[in-house]
């Protein structure tokens, strides 16, 4: 796939305002009501069942007042309650990012799984393969770049690294270099990375800044059938 620098920064624009959540702090991701602390987004889906929202709210003041919402450990539950229990809402674009959050707490390959699962259940060559409101193209922008295999993080100077699903992308950027994703052994198997390389040079960290785009390279993902720890060590900056 062949995409412009142009286009690639329309897209990043689009889903600029989209993100209200820039790091791995928990706290952004509760509300305190009167007695106890739950999570935003099931507070507003008016399809979810009463009786299982009553009972997570209860479970996570209980774990509040135990102490057990500290650490990794918790943060990685806490975000696999979101979508296992069906929060995820692919149409409601503040939940953009939710996906790759896992890559704070050095686990990009949960990242990967989570973003190819909403990928394959809501997005489609069919005419209702778009889900939700584009709105501008928010929806097919976010699609866009993680078919690539990067996805922005709004606010930020870099971008994420995920599983592609594409082979190869060129970027063909305004100072007429260009810059690649190779993603070898790419395959419905092979979905996990399992070690990169930037210009040749061992890159071992999920994220990659804007400026290393644009200056023009070669990024090689070399893919797996089973998640490494490629990417676990070094997190995502944090820029306030």
């Amino acid at each position: 796939m062949v995409i412009s620098e142009l286009a690639l920064q329309r897209e990043a624009g689009r889903n600029s305002f989209q993100h209200t959540v820039r790091h791995c702090d928990a706290r952004r991701y509760f509300m305190r009501t009167s007695s106890a602390c739950v999570m935003v987004q099931p507070l507003f889906m008016a399809d979810l069942n009463r009786r299982r929202r009553v009972k997570d709210i209860k479970l996570y003041g209980r774990e509040r007042k135990e102490g057990k919402l500290i650490g990794r450990k918790a943060f990685e539950k806490r975000l696999n309650t979101f979508f296992d229990n069906g929060y995820y809402d692919v149409g409601n674009e503040p939940d953009f990012l939710t996906s790759c959050l896992y890559d704070w707490i050095g686990r990009p390959d949960l990242s990967s799984q989570q973003t190819r699962e909403i990928i394959e259940k809501n997005y489609s060559a069919k005419r209702n393969g778009l889900p939700g409101n584009d709105d501008s193209g928010a929806m097919s922008s976010w699609l866009a770049f993680h078919m690539m295999g990067i996805y922005p993080n709004a606010g930020q100077p870099y971008y994420l690294i995920t599983s592609p699903f594409i082979k190869r992308t060129i970027l063909h950027l305004a100072n007429g270099a260009q810059f690649e994703i190779d993603a070898k052994h790419l395959s419905g198997k092979n979905v996990y990375i399992q070690s990169a390389t930037l210009d040749g040079k061992p890159f071992d960290r999920a994220w990659i800044y804007h400026k290393d785009i644009v200056r023009g390279g070669t990024l090689v993902l070399n893919m797996g059938p089973q998640p490494s720890k490629w990417g676990e060590k070094m997190l995502p900056p944090i820029f306030k």
